[in-house]
């Protein structure tokens, strides 16, 4: 039986389509593009759904997570600092535990709804998006006090739908596409993007309109992203945790001299998962894996100097296999206890660590 997400995406393919052709009126291109935007949001998420991995077991309600969570939850978005904060780590049982080994928190960013809705397109698109969104980190800015930017980036079919993305998503603005032609940089549609090409690049200048959706699009819709994921399979399930995003903390100092972040950090009953998202490429003589594993061993001989008690702590990141070989990015973190992911797999994975 064929998916619904998969007759819903040859729904989107047949609607941009038809709006890319030349007697199509403007006025009718741009409805069909917005309806087909819609249906290219709802195919993401009927394959989300169609991939929930179900979690069957009884746990106990306790009252003090919960608590916890409705905090996180009431919070506004964005940066948060104390005394919100400071409110947060008292209520928390995993924060607090954390805080009573010596490790002080410094600050967490909560992501908004439309950065949550964002970061789910990109990452359920990754594959094809990766390397368009890798040449948009790149960019320049146009002229030292100039407020538009450039981007080089390789001609695929995937960009017409990723510049359709950042502008309704309010990311940037188009403000005109060059290609070269016999030596010369010419104007470029974005209905001539119907074919994938390894020696063309199209020329995008741009202006942006939203810094912390560039910041997103940067990097940190992978982070957003496995939040995502974690939240909604185990709100689906009605399990009591804790879940928070970008907390930066500082250990103690007399025992390791390390300050960091958890990107994504959780909790469920007696399991607690650590997620380092790297969006980008892990480069070994850049010294990427060897910074990942001093943060991580730092942590860990902080806990285990501390005692973890009853508490298992899991770690793990979640890497772009398109711009990194995956073997390779096992073996470096496998050295050092630590799992790699692909975004593909961060619903089973965590399903079978916090739920085991």
């Amino acid at each position: 039986m064929v998916p619904g997400s998969d007759k819903l995406r040859e729904a989107f393919a047949a609607i941009h389509a038809l709006a890319s052709r030349q007697e199509v009126g403007g006025a009718v291109r741009a409805e069909l593009k917005e309806l087909a935007a819609e249906i290219g949001a709802r195919a993401d998420r009927l394959a989300e759904i169609e991939n929930l991995y179900a979690l069957d077991f009884g746990t106990a309600i306790d009252p003090q997570v919960l608590a916890a969570a409705k905090l996180w939850e009431d919070v506004a978005p964005g940066w948060i600092r104390d005394p919100e904060l400071a409110a947060i780590r008292t209520a928390s049982p995993l924060l607090g535990s954390l805080y009573r080994k010596g490790i002080d928190f410094i600050k967490a960013y909560k992501f908004s709804d439309v950065e949550m809705g964002l970061s789910r397109e990109i990452g359920n698109n990754y594959a094809e998006l990766s390397p368009l969104l890798s040449a948009f980190r790149r960019s320049r800015r146009k002229g030292a006090e100039g407020s538009e930017m450039t981007a080089l980036i390789p001609l695929r079919r995937a960009l017409a739908r990723l510049l359709s993305l950042f502008e309704t998503r309010g990311v940037l603005r188009i403000k005109r596409m060059l290609v070269q032609a016999r030596g010369k940089w010419v104007p470029f549609k974005r209905e001539w993007m119907r074919r994938d090409s390894d020696s063309e690049k199209v020329l995008v200048i741009y202006e942006g309109l939203n810094i912390d959706l560039a910041r997103l699009t940067d990097g940190e819709w992978l982070s957003c992203y496995v939040y995502h994921i974690i939240f909604d399979q185990l709100s689906r399930n009605m399990l009591p945790f804790e879940l928070y995003t970008n907390l930066s903390y500082r250990t103690p100092q007399d025992q390791v001299r390390a300050a960091s972040e958890f990107d994504v950090i959780g909790r469920m009953r007696d399991t607690v998962v650590c997620v380092e998202c790297k969006s980008g490429r892990l480069d070994q003589e850049r010294g990427d894996f060897s910074e990942i594993a001093r943060k991580t061993n730092g942590l860990k001989s902080v806990l285990e100097a501390q005692g973890t008690g009853e508490i298992a702590f899991h770690f793990f990141v979640v890497y772009d296999p398109d711009q990194n070989d995956p073997d390779a990015v096992a073996g470096e973190l496998a050295r050092n206890g630590i799992g790699a992911i692909r975004p593909s797999e961060v619903r089973s994975v965590m399903a079978a660590a916090l739920c085991p």
